[in-house]
């Protein structure tokens, strides 16, 4: 099949129930970096976190291909560990609002912002609202810093 730009849709069916759907687009120009980061974290405060890092068009659709040189820093209580081809690693150095910013030339920046801590026994109580923060984030990426 020669490729086309577009949509690809994938849907699974168990006995004639849809159980789940995946869809593919072709990625437009990439203008933006975005941070994603797993809300959850272990009891020790200093534990690794490990950020997703990837190139999105303007419809937020992820570009696998590019390779932006980006660059990155953190400003509170942190400090950056590693860099990788998509993920950046960081640790937490004490209390307070730790925040990575990734920049590269030509593309919008992105910021993610380790609030509060959450530890392991936080609950659901503490789940729902890592959740609400995250999906914050991820909508505050969308917007210009």
């Amino acid at each position: 099949v020669p490729y086309e730009p577009g949509e690809l849709k994938a849907v699974a069916y168990r006995n004639g129930k849809k159980l789940a759907a995946e869809t593919l687009r072709t990625c437009g120009e990439a203008v933006a970096l975005k941070l994603s980061a797993d809300p959850f974290q272990p009891d020790d405060p200093k534990a690794l976190r490990f950020v997703q890092v990837d190139v999105v068009d303007a419809k937020g659709v992820c570009d696998p291909l590019a390779e932006p040189k980006a660059r990155f820093s953190v400003a509170g209580p942190g400090e950056l560990v590693a860099v990788g081809k998509a993920l950046v690693i960081v640790r937490r150095t004490g209390e307070g609002v730790l925040t990575l910013t990734a920049e590269a030339d030509g593309l919008k920046p992105a910021r993610y912002d380790f609030g509060g801590v959450i530890r392991a026994g936080a609950g659901l109580e503490g789940l729902k609202a890592a959740s609400r923060t995250l999906s914050e984030t991820l909508l505050a990426w969308m917007h210009p810093l």
